[in-house]
């Protein structure tokens, strides 16, 4: 009897882990548009305004987050807002762009909880006492192996079909 209930949740097991959830796969793309500008201040700062898709509350999944922003070296501020049922919040994180860049705060996020949480825009907003005349816009996709369409198989797969 124990042999079977070790097989049983053996098989169970791997049916929880083997599961596909295209949305999922669909919804979690590391796509993200990158937008700087520059503007004349009094102060010289860099601010990135990145816009999240997948939190679901402010304090779990804000804090978290925040947290992991707060830990890169050269951010100097992070904090989130949270709109409950929008379906992008934003990230404003004030760095030091000597040491991180946007790209660095894009794939902290999008490296959190698994890619629980993808990012969908940064915009870039560089404050400086002589701002430079140009700003720039680009598509960047970062991509990584696992993202290619590997998907272990469904339990069903083994199993007969009756």
């Amino acid at each position: 009897m124990k042999k079977s209930a070790y097989i049983f949740f053996a098989l169970l097991t791997f049916s929880f882990l083997a599961c596909n959830n295209p949305e999922t796969s669909e919804s979690n793309t590391s796509d993200y548009e990158l937008n700087v500008k520059s503007v004349s201040s009094e102060t010289d700062k860099s601010v990135a305004n990145i816009s999240i898709d997948g939190m679901m509350c402010e304090m779990a999944c804000g804090g978290k987050i925040r947290k992991e922003l707060s830990q890169i070296e050269g951010v100097k501020l992070a904090e989130i807002e949270f709109h409950e049922g929008e379906p992008l919040d934003v990230a404003v994180v004030e760095f030091d762009p000597a040491v991180t860049d946007a790209s660095k705060l894009a794939t902290c996020v999008n490296g959190i909880a698994d890619g629980l949480y993808s990012v969908k825009s940064v915009e870039v907003v560089n404050y400086s006492k002589n701002p430079a005349t140009e700003s720039k816009s680009s598509s960047k996709k970062t991509s990584y192996f696992w993202e290619k369409d590997f998907r272990l198989p469904s339990i069903t797969a083994f199993l007969p079909h009756w």
